[in-house]
């Protein structure tokens, strides 16, 4: 089994768009862990710490260029 499959195959991870609510938790785990994804991932609930690196790098992270497609995504709630 690949993680990959293991990921989208268990029920415990929350799959779909972030919430706003989601990305502030995740902007502050980053601030306090660093970029160790696996302890970032621990403040997310159902998040992996995949999903976690990859939130970040595409649409938290404050050093990079906010355009609409990932402000869209982020699901506004």
């Amino acid at each position: 089994m690949t993680m990959r499959f293991f990921s989208i195959s268990n029920s415990r991870f929350v799959q779909g768009r972030w919430t706003t609510s989601e990305d502030a938790t995740l902007l502050e785990a980053v601030n306090r862990h660093g970029k160790r994804w696996y302890e970032v991932a621990k403040d997310l609930p159902g998040r992996t710490d995949d999903q976690c690196a990859k939130r970040y790098k595409e649409a938290v992270d404050p050093s990079i260029r906010k355009d609409a497609k990932y402000l869209m995504g982020a699901g506004g709630h």
